[in-house]
């Protein structure tokens, strides 16, 4: 898995629209992009789907043969990005493993309470993404449990839900630092958000960073204007790189959390901090008092109001004049 921040999927789901060469195509486009990893969900819709469940037919007209699936997968294999696959049964999970194109698993939060599906996943090796949206508490705690000893592999768990789209008032990024305070999971956020809404689509995410994401997950399609599936949430290649310029150049905000100044936070400290000065003029062998000096803006690092009580009893080695800095080489 790629090591950058943050980490960008291009999601391709079903806008393949169940043509193998499509499918190819578009993983190839998407990498051109710059995305960090291509995204591919792959299920048996007959362990998937009751015969009875109303897009029935409809998952059987995009659903590939495994044959298909291995030509996909061994030509992604040789892109740049990384391969991301969406697991659905254990069929899928078994072709995957197969053919050892996948870099990254993503479990969708309908399995979010099977312990045994998620501990055969956890099972590979790889790192994993949980997808949490419409799971309830129980059933991610079944699922960080089960994935409990993948921490060091890596296991995210990715907020958001297509809702064909997902709306402003249902996004709830507030669920990201939720999620990863109850369960130390690191996090990540899948967008489903109105693509024609190119303002919406692009802040969204970023607010995701600033919420504690560090991996995104957007859809990618060549055309929405065809109105394919999966394209209400989906962005044309020449958008996806304009979102990711836009995602990495605004995620160099987030910054990490050290404790120590970076250089230039120092900068600005040694220009704007106020740092002791003599406040009138001073002997050399005299010994400082609290009305000896005073605190100003020097431009140089010295003793601020916090050093005072230290200061006060030294002597001072050099003649000063008022305003002159005291600061560690005059004292002796």
């Amino acid at each position: 898995m790629k090591n950058s921040f943050p980490y960008v999927i291009a999601e391709i789901a079903s806008a393949h629209e169940g043509e193998v060469d499509h499918c190819i195509n578009l993983a190839q486009m998407a990498d051109r992009t710059g995305a960090d990893a291509v995204k591919f969900q792959i299920y048996n819709r007959e362990n998937l789907v009751s015969t009875q469940h109303e897009k029935y037919d409809a998952f059987g007209i995009i659903e590939l043969t495994p044959n298909e699936w291995r030509k996909v997968l061994t030509t992604a294999a040789g892109l740049n990005a990384d391969v991301v696959v969406e697991v659905y049964d254990d069929v899928s999970l078994a072709l995957c493993e197969e053919v050892g194109a996948v870099d990254v698993y993503k479990v969708p939060s309908s399995d979010a309470g099977n312990s045994a599906f998620l501990k055969k996943v956890a099972a590979t090796g790889k790192p994993i993404l949980l997808a949490t949206g419409g799971a309830t508490k129980q059933e991610i705690e079944i699922a960080a449990d089960a994935l409990k000893e993948n921490r060091n592999t890596g296991v995210w768990l990715m907020h958001g839900f297509q809702a064909y789209p997902t709306s402003i008032t249902d996004t709830n990024l507030a669920e990201i630092h939720n999620l990863a305070a109850n369960f130390g999971f690191r996090m990540g956020y899948a967008d489903h958000s109105d693509a024609d809404d190119t303002e919406l689509a692009f802040v969204l995410p970023t607010m995701a960073l600033a919420a504690g994401a560090t991996v995104i997950e957007k859809h990618f399609t060549d055309a929405r204007c065809k109105k394919g599936r999966d394209h209400y949430s989906a962005l044309n290649p020449d958008e996806f790189v304009t979102f990711l310029s836009r995602l990495r150049r605004y995620g160099n905000a987030i910054g990490s959390v050290s404790g120590e100044l970076n250089e230039a936070e120092r900068l600005y400290r040694t220009q704007m901090k106020k740092f002791a000065v003599a406040a009138r003029p001073i002997a050399a062998g005299e010994i400082i008092q609290q009305d000896s000096v005073t605190f100003k803006r020097t431009g140089q690092e010295g003793f601020g109001p916090d050093k005072l009580s230290s200061l006060v009893g030294r002597t001072v080695g050099v003649d000063l004049a008022p305003d002159d800095p005291v600061v560690e080489e005059v004292l002796s």
